[in-house]
């Protein structure tokens, strides 16, 4: 709920925000110098937040590029299942900020997507399974 008041305290309007505020927990690895998320959608959205804080200088704690890392990181979320909205949402973030200025990671993105997707036929069957057991 967000008040606006005026210079006079008049006038009140409320807006309601109805998306949820989420968020992700990363762990420091001291020896490695570089943050870690248990999830495939955590990584991919601190990939897109080194892609849009990148610049061309080595990161002073990490020794790399916001490029280098994000390229890390989206090499970690490589699977064989079909990817969640959230992780679709992050992978075309990602192919938004990198387009024409990084075609490696728009390459990467391409290719994860792809492998995602290789398999999907199972992953349907098995879903159609588990509608037609529960019913």
């Amino acid at each position: 709920l967000l008040q606006i008041l005026d210079e006079k305290n008049i006038l009140e309007t409320r807006n309601k925000v109805y998306e949820k505020m989420k968020f992700f927990i990363y762990d420091y690895h001291p020896r490695l110098n570089n943050l870690s998320a248990s999830s495939v959608s955590a990584n991919l959205y601190l990939a897109g937040l080194y892609i849009a804080t990148n610049t061309y200088i080595p990161n002073t704690l990490t020794g790399r590029t916001g490029e280098e890392q994000a390229i890390e990181l989206l090499r970690s979320c490589w699977t064989n299942r079909p990817l969640s909205q959230e992780e679709q949402y992050c992978i075309n973030n990602i192919k938004d900020l990198c387009r024409g200025r990084y075609p490696s990671l728009s390459l990467i993105c391409h290719d994860l997507e792809r492998c995602s997707k290789e398999l999907m036929f199972l992953h349907n069957d098995l879903q159609h399974n588990e509608k037609d057991n529960v019913e």
